[in-house]
């Protein structure tokens, strides 16, 4: 006669032990913090690979070692991670990655990428080189990266701002290429990718904040030729 101990439950039969002890090393992490981690759950591109139930996994969820392997890379390396990954405490999420960029991560589960790491320590080391060659820049395009550049968040966004303000106050494109080539953003894409390649992203993104400073600069330009065509009216009203 069988026994529930002996019974192989065939959705579970795929479940790796290993896989399992994975998890259950993070669901003990989560109870350290005093989480009570009765009704957490972990789904990965829609499919639910492991649920907690009355203190133990429920057995209506397996876990191969693909998934473990792919669950250990979104927690270490995100950016790696292509895939969709939730993990919730009830209806509290603990963690969402996808495709590669971290939605919700309030407990820290996931570690910030190996490269993005290096990427934001480049950029606090390239500002403060930044801060300390304020005064006397080696080149022109240093001292304006210095104006433009100093108070803007890093990455593309940023340089993206500083191409915009510099554009504003009537710096050539020309002058503004030469400008944002001394971001992080873009030394480190040389570095990466060749100065080639990197100038012809740069001469893009000059390129559209001209399209995007123009748009944003017609409606005033139309209300300031509405002015003066209203005053040259009132100066020569018989003409």
């Amino acid at each position: 006669m069988e026994t529930a101990a002996n019974v192989v439950n065939p959705i579970r039969s795929e479940s790796s032990q290993e896989a399992e002890d994975y998890v259950l090393g993070l669901v003990d992490k989560l109870a350290a913090g005093n989480m009570n981690v009765d009704r957490l759950y972990i789904k990965m591109d829609g499919i639910d690979i492991f649920k907690m139930k009355n203190g133990a996994p429920d057995p209506s969820t397996s876990i191969t070692d693909s998934q473990r392997d792919a669950l250990q890379q979104a927690l270490e390396d995100p950016a790696a991670f292509g895939g969709n990954l939730v993990i919730k405490q009830g209806n509290k999420v603990l963690l969402n990655i996808k495709d590669g960029r971290i939605l919700h991560n309030p407990m820290g589960l996931a570690k910030q990428s190996l490269s993005a790491e290096m990427e934001t320590k480049g950029q606090v080391q390239q500002q403060s080189n930044q801060a300390a060659k304020v005064e006397v820049p080696n080149n022109p395009a240093e001292g304006l990266w210095s104006k433009y550049g100093a108070n803007v968040s890093p990455g593309l966004k940023g340089v993206k701002l500083a191409a915009d303000n510099a554009l504003k106050d009537g710096l050539k494109p020309k002058e503004v290429r030469a400008m944002v080539g001394q971001s992080a953003h873009f030394q480190g894409l040389k570095a990466d990718k060749g100065e080639s390649v990197a100038e012809k992203v740069i001469a893009r993104t000059v390129k559209t904040a001209q399209a995007r400073v123009a748009q944003q600069q017609r409606p005033q330009q139309k209300a300031q030729q509405k002015e003066e065509q209203k005053q040259a009216a009132v100066m020569a009203p018989g003409l």
